[in-house]
């Protein structure tokens, strides 16, 4: 979000994970940050956790697919606050309590106030991922997110090079999917190295 002590509160309110963090906030009141799917699809998730689900867009309609922002329509937990970007946190000094929002500039004529506070116990942000993969990029192939394209075992198109983790293509990005990523990958690099 680049705002001010946001980096000082992962893991006290903000969060880029619902399915990791999701749990910790039963009952709770939360807002999702983002318009696009993993965003409304985050939202969606803790709809069936939290009380309430805010889902913050900076534009006045999301970039999500139709069957997402349907899915969205139909959950009465989930208030969408859209044309708003994050502007400061709310805290009590241990953990978050809230967030102030600003209209977004770029929409200065859309109607509505030009400060809000949601007042909530965490925030998820779901506005998109960058992998650094440019070191390697010469060497393999990229999707068009820039996620490095590999086999089952974790091969790329460089004999002996091998990605695993969140750096190539897949669609869950855990640590637990991580942590299969490297045991495949050291497999594969043994057999390369035995069969040289």
């Amino acid at each position: 979000m680049n705002i001010p002590h946001e980096e000082d509160f992962v893991g006290r309110g903000v969060s880029y994970c619902a399915t990791c963090d999701g749990n910790f906030y039963k009952g709770k009141t939360v807002a999702v940050i983002g318009g696009g799917n993993s965003a409304l699809a985050s939202a969606l998730y803790l709809s069936d956790l939290a009380e309430k689900v805010y889902l913050v867009h900076r534009r006045n309609e999301y970039r999500a697919s139709e069957f997402l922002q349907q899915k969205v329509t139909e959950k009465s937990n989930i208030e969408p606050i859209l044309g708003y970007i994050p502007s400061e946190l709310i805290t009590d000094g241990k953990k978050l309590t809230g967030l102030k929002l600003t209209k977004n500039p770029d929409l200065a004529t859309a109607p509505g106030s030009h400060f809000t506070t949601l007042f909530l116990s965490g925030i998820f942000v779901a506005i998109g991922k960058i992998p650094s993969n440019d070191l390697v990029a010469p060497l393999v192939d990229l999707d068009e997110s820039g996620y490095i394209k590999t086999d089952e075992v974790c091969k790329t198109k460089t004999p002996g090079l091998f990605a695993a983790g969140d750096c190539r293509v897949k669609s869950l990005r855990q640590l637990v999917t991580a942590t299969s990523d490297g045991a495949l990958s050291a497999t594969s690099a043994l057999d390369f190295l035995s069969n040289q």
